[in-house]
């Protein structure tokens, strides 16, 4: 009569894998019950520093791991991202522009034309510094149509009133303290000098 032999492998739950955490000898074989899972020894690394023969899965959607496959749990949680995502824009969720010159208030500006638009204010900024205007801190309150500064507000109160030509040309500066800056330009748009005046 044949005797039938049974192999039993080395196997723990998760937990107990973990807190004891041995060194499986070489070509040792140990399964993790909650897991269903299967890890080899290489007789020199503990349990934690051993990988699934499976690979190894990640239960998180910022990890930056090549070597890993995500969660079935995790994929579910992604699918729900994009769903959500896609329903907002089918039922008419956020329009995102991507034009300054846009007067819509019903939409968000595009990360793109966020950094057009710092790039713009630093530009006349630079320029107001340039010229000297009032030498001190101010701030920008007021807008135009192109998204052009219109009105600063300066540190020791003083109000400036920015005129602008087309949308792109800095015209004149007019301070509340009668000061007005015209700027000159030359025939191809650069600025050539600046006149100063007081009322």
């Amino acid at each position: 009569m044949a005797t039938t032999v049974k192999i039993r492998i080395r196997r723990d739950t998760t937990a107990n894998w973990t807190s004891v955490n041995p060194v499986l000898a070489l070509g040792e074989i140990a399964a993790d019950m909650d897991l269903h899972r299967i890890k080899v020894g290489n007789g020199t690394s503990r349990w934690t520093d051993l990988a699934y023969c499976d690979g190894d899965i990640i239960n998180v959607l910022t990890s930056t791991r090549t070597d890993a496959a995500l969660s079935a749990y995790q994929g579910k949680v992604l699918k729900d991202l994009i769903d959500e995502v896609n329903s907002a824009v089918a039922s008419g969720g956020t329009t995102i522009i991507d034009n300054l010159n846009s007067s819509r208030s019903d939409a968000a500006l595009s990360a793109n034309q966020g950094r057009e638009l710092n790039s713009k204010i630093e530009s006349v900024t630079s320029q107001i510094d340039n010229f000297g205007t009032f030498g001190m801190g101010y701030e920008i309150t007021e807008f135009n149509e192109f998204s052009k500064p219109t009105k600063i507000t300066f540190s020791d109160g003083v109000t400036a009133t920015l005129a602008w030509t087309g949308g792109t040309q800095l015209r004149s500066i007019t301070g509340s303290n009668g000061e007005r800056i015209t700027i000159n330009y030359d025939d191809n748009g650069r600025v050539i000098g600046r006149t100063v005046t007081r009322t």
